[in-house]
């Protein structure tokens, strides 16, 4: 349903915060709430281990001259666990998944690595995204490009274009991620600060060099 950016403003501000009940099974959650350890470590193994041993049985199979559509199937499987990888690295982001702030911030770079984003980086632009979540005035940090209906009319016909090519999904859930991941994430984000720029640099040396041990031990063809 519709409701206007006036509308929505006026319930909110008519609705004072003392009303506010939480819902009877918020209470349930209270058991997840905070992190484990044990559970974390549990995670990390049966979330690396599989990615690790799909990694070296493709890594075989392209060794053995078996027929590449194996290889790829064995890629799409391990791109599963990647987003689990990247699960876990979002959950160090926010501090969620070790107790500690110390093992999230290292197993944050550790993961990061693996999904191509530097962790400093990523963890400003992100939460700065989540403290300006649905505020019109606050956007452009970590979230898809977004106008509201009365921008998107008053905008001129490329932009209009470009709006609507940039939300397609072939772009918004496929060529994006692509750039994002392989291209976007190797430069600094607006408004950081050294912490996150040497997180960057540090990340695409870790890259690079990963690259060139792969292509002196396994061969840059496999």
């Amino acid at each position: 349903m519709a409701v206007s950016e006036e509308a929505f403003s006026l319930k909110n501000q008519q609705k004072g915060a003392a009303d506010f009940k939480w819902p009877e099974w918020f209470a349930t959650l209270r058991h997840y709430r905070n992190p484990s350890d044990w559970r974390a470590v549990w995670q990390l193994t049966n979330t690396l281990l599989p990615y690790a041993c799909l990694w070296w049985i493709m890594i075989w199979s392209i060794r053995q001259g078996l027929p590449y559509g194996l290889t790829v199937t064995l890629a799409a499987v391990a791109a599963l666990f990647l987003v689990r990888v990247f699960i876990l690295f979002h959950d160090c982001v926010h501090g969620s998944l070790f107790p500690k702030m110390g093992a999230n911030t290292f197993f944050g770079h550790a993961l990061g690595m693996l999904v191509f984003t530097p962790f400093d980086d990523w963890r400003f632009s992100h939460l700065r995204h989540h403290t300006s979540y649905a505020d019109l005035d606050a956007r452009g940090f970590g979230d898809i490009w977004t106008l509201t209906r009365l921008e998107y009319e008053k905008a001129s016909k490329p932009k209009q274009v470009s709006y609507r090519l940039y939300r397609h999904p072939v772009v918004l859930l496929g060529l994006g991620a692509v750039f994002s991941f392989l291209l976007r994430f190797r430069l600094p984000s607006r408004r950081t600060k050294r912490k996150e720029r040497m997180s960057v640099l540090f990340t695409n040396l870790i890259i690079a060099v990963v690259i060139l041990i792969a292509a002196q031990t396994i061969g840059l063809r496999t």
